[in-house]
């Protein structure tokens, strides 16, 4: 369970967004986890998963810009209307289908039905629009606030049909709405969603040890529930290069999705107990000056 299944039991884990949270194509990705037995694997329902940077300033995808937030969240806390397969591809979640007008301005949604937040209220249209238009207020952080500005119209004709109207035609638009930023938050609970978020993700909140780690567990109200099959997870904030191969060594992490150290790359090549994936990626690392600070 340790291997990649593990990690497509919860639903992805978003480590593909984990992968690309470093400099476009030079820097060496290093994929590590612990090996078990199959007996051993088999049994085991939880997993530790090591991670360079801890979310900030909170865990709400749709008002923080930071990758850490998503990496944490997405596709796991919360859902948005589409998801993205391995290669880029979209495909439902939220909404099982979708209509595009023949001018392509405009999209309507089939949302899925029996969907409940993890407080257990109930999901419906009417939060669809509440985010999209929360996504483009005058005081929105969200960083992908001008596609959610630019829609010309939001109808929800019944509880599980929304209706989008674009200024004009976008075949990528399902393709945003499987990202952070159109994540779906239960709209009551938007106040606490960076310390206490609700979503609908295969699993919910337990509890944020600042500087330390993120708690989830499975939601047993999930609608796939059966197919999910690590019940308790934890991502481990662990920055420093040295913590980070010690814990791996010691078994404490099952999975490091990148080192910061890339040199410790080969010893763990030949350690029997770990499966490592080389690659490269086409994620930035961006270092932004402050013109407004007199110091610059």
């Amino acid at each position: 369970v340790l291997k990649r299944k593990a990690v497509d039991d919860m639903e992805d884990l978003q480590m593909k967004n984990m992968l690309i949270a470093v400099r476009k194509s030079i820097l060496m990705l290093v994929v590590l986890l612990l090996w078990l037995p199959i007996g051993t694997a088999m049994a085991k329902d939880s997993v530790s998963i090591g991670m360079r940077l801890e979310p900030s300033p909170g865990l709400d995808p749709t008002t923080g810009a930071a990758a850490a937030i998503s990496q944490v969240t997405l596709y796991n806390i919360f859902e948005g209307l589409t998801r993205l397969d391995g290669g880029g591809g979209v495909l439902p979640l939220l909404a099982k289908s979708w209509t595009i007008s023949d001018d392509g301005t405009t999209y309507t949604f089939s949302l899925e039905s029996g969907v409940v937040y993890h407080n257990g209220a109930p999901f419906n249209s009417v939060d669809v629009k509440a985010q999209f238009e929360r996504n483009a207020a005058e005081d929105s952080s969200n960083k992908s606030k001008g596609l959610f500005s630019s829609i010309v119209s939001i109808a929800t004709p019944d509880a599980h049909t929304v209706t989008v109207t674009l200024p004009s035609a976008n075949a990528l638009f399902p393709f945003f709405l499987a990202q952070a930023p159109a994540a779906i938050l239960d709209y009551e609970a938007y106040a606490d969603a960076n310390t206490n978020p609700v979503g609908t993700g295969p699993y919910q909140f337990v509890k944020w040890t600042k500087g330390d780690s993120v708690t989830l567990k499975k939601f047993d109200k999930y609608r796939n529930a059966g197919d999910v099959q690590i019940a308790n997870v934890q991502f481990r904030f662990i920055n420093d290069a040295a913590a980070q191969v010690a814990a791996l060594k010691a078994g404490d992490l099952d999975y490091m999705p990148s080192l910061s150290a890339p040199e410790m790359f080969a010893e763990f090549q030949k350690d029997d107990r770990f499966t490592t994936l080389r690659g490269t990626t086409e994620g930035e690392t961006i270092l932004a000056m402050n013109n407004k600070s007199e110091i610059l």
